[in-house]
């Protein structure tokens, strides 16, 4: 009895070179208009506003943009995106 065969061989193409490893992204709390929030190519924050959650999408420090208001008025290109279906669970131990 035979359990498997091969009767052919599968190859894959390779469609390009792979893209950059993305930043990992980190609870930096509810969002406070006087901190100042910095994205690495390491990392970046990600902030609650107005019971949305919201990651910081470019590089580089930024202090008072409200990313509610940002996102809002500027889409794709704003300093914050805001992040779809994102939920947290934080336990103090």
């Amino acid at each position: 009895m035979v359990l498997a065969s091969k009767t052919g061989e599968v190859r894959y193409n390779r469609k390009g070179d792979p893209g950059k490893v993305g930043p990992l992204v980190f609870p930096a709390g509810e969002y406070i208009d006087s901190e100042t929030y910095t994205r690495t190519s390491l990392s970046a924050p990600v902030v609650l506003c107005e019971g949305e959650y919201y990651v910081l999408a470019i590089e580089g420090s930024v202090t008072g943009v409200n990313p509610k208001d940002d996102y809002a008025t500027n889409g794709s290109n704003a300093h914050w995106i805001r992040m779809n279906k994102f939920q947290y669970a934080f336990i103090e131990v």
